[in-house]
Parts: C-alpha cells; structure tokens; sequence
C-alpha cells in the first residue's frame, strides 16, 4: 500500500508489482537447467533474507522474508573488530579473512539458521519432501564462510548461485565483471522476466 500510493504520488501508474521472493522463483525457474524436485534458495541481502522453498511443479510454495542479512554480520564484524561498517563490509568479503568470518558467522547467525531450520521443518509437514540443496544468492551470500556454516548447520548441500553464469554467454555480450556478480541480480531478473497481463 505504502509504496503504491508513494509510485502513484510520484506521477507514475504502476502497471506491475511483484514480491522479492516469487521474483527469485521465476528466476531460478527461468535461468537454471538442471530440473530440482524441491527448488530451495535464500537470498541474502543487506537488510532482509528472502527465503523460498517450492516445489517444482505447480505445488506448495513457502515464501519467507527473514529480517536478519548482511547487515547484521556487518554490525558483529564492526563491533567486534571496533571499526566502521564500511571498513566491516570490506573485511568481511575479503578471502583471506575467510577463517575469522567462519567464527564470526558461525557465533551469528542463529536466528537466520532458526528461521531456515523451522521453514523447512514446515515445508516438510505440508509435502512430506525436503530439498537436496539450499541454492544461496544475493550481495552477502559472498561473505566467506557463510555456504559452508549454512551448510554444517542446516545439514542440506548449499551452493552459490549465479543466475548469469547459467546464460549462454555467447548469443549475449555481457562483460565478465557483471557475470562474476550475478547474484546481486537474482531478483532483479526474476521481476524483469515477470510478464505482464
């Protein structure tokens, strides 16, 4: 409500709107080739996860907004490094302090594990079915450290995933630095391929 009359009181009438988590749906449906039984990807952004757990033809859907991301980490490197965010933002996508941001990730994400842990458990009671693997994307699913936590924790394969590497680079002149950062545009592809009726 708030953001359509705020697009309205700007001049502009929206033809579409779409929610973060079926856009990343429709992305992963659209960009990646290997068909997936139970299709499950967190994406995690600067100030909201977006959790998504469905199954693969047409059947049960869990979307879940989850209020704790990149941000959050942020927040502990810089307390516990006593610098500025920026600088922890920095530090924290740096490979070489991979080690340190497994303890500091491993310590704090509790409460994102939680969410994950109990919307599968839901998952689970509505189909009977669980996913193989959590597919993670989004600007601070780059953090080192962080796959291989979700992975020890949550006890489900994760993989990085990077909707532009699974184009044909070929037929589409896209530069290698824009690839290589495919996962800060999952959802923007899901909303761009999202068709208007």
């Amino acid at each position: 409500e708030f953001f359509t009359s705020t697009i309205q009181m700007a001049g502009i009438k929206p033809l579409i709107m779409d929610y973060d988590g079926l856009a990343l749906l429709n992305s992963f449906r659209f960009f990646h080739k290997k068909q997936e039984d139970i299709i499950s990807i967190l994406n995690i952004g600067h100030k909201i996860s977006n959790l998504v757990v469905a199954e693969n033809k047409s059947g049960f859907i869990l979307i879940r907004d989850i209020p704790f991301a990149g941000k959050n980490i942020t927040q502990t490197v810089s307390s516990d490094k006593n610098i500025l965010s920026e600088e922890a933002e920095i530090f924290a996508k740096k490979k070489e302090n991979k080690e340190e941001m497994k303890k500091i990730i491993s310590s704090d994400i509790s409460e994102l594990l939680l969410e994950v842990k109990t919307s599968m458990e839901y998952f689970r009671t509505r189909t009977e079915k669980l996913p193989q693997t959590l597919f993670i994307t989004g600007g601070c699913s780059l953090f080192p450290g962080l796959s291989e936590t979700l992975e020890k924790e949550i006890n489900i394969k994760t993989c990085l995933w990077n909707p532009l590497e699974e184009l044909d680079l070929k037929e589409i002149m896209l530069p290698v630095d824009i690839k290589n950062k495919g996962v800060l545009f999952a959802v923007s592809l899901g909303l761009v391929l999202r068709e208007i009726r």
